[in-house]
């Protein structure tokens, strides 16, 4: 599963007793990396991407519109389910 970074603890330790392996996505100011995203799907295929777009948990961050159609057209493109 591919998480951001930093990402909610008790997500993490629900991931991680589900057995799940989280794999940390670079961020920034505006939050996740969409070019980091479409990277990290190619190298690790993962099942899922778990974020957490408005409010962040631990950050505070909500992501501005650009870089939510940014990160939309990665996640469609690649067919990565989302929560």
């Amino acid at each position: 599963i591919l998480v951001e970074d930093p990402c909610y603890l008790a997500a993490l330790q629900c991931f991680q007793l589900a057995g799940a392996v989280p794999v940390p996505i670079p961020c920034d100011d505006d939050g996740l990396d969409p070019e980091a995203l479409d990277r990290l799907v190619e190298e690790h295929q993962p099942k899922l991407l778990y974020t957490v777009p408005t409010f962040h948990n631990p950050t505070g961050r909500t992501l501005p519109e650009e870089r939510r159609a940014a990160l939309a057209r990665v996640i469609e493109r690649r067919g990565l389910w989302t929560i």
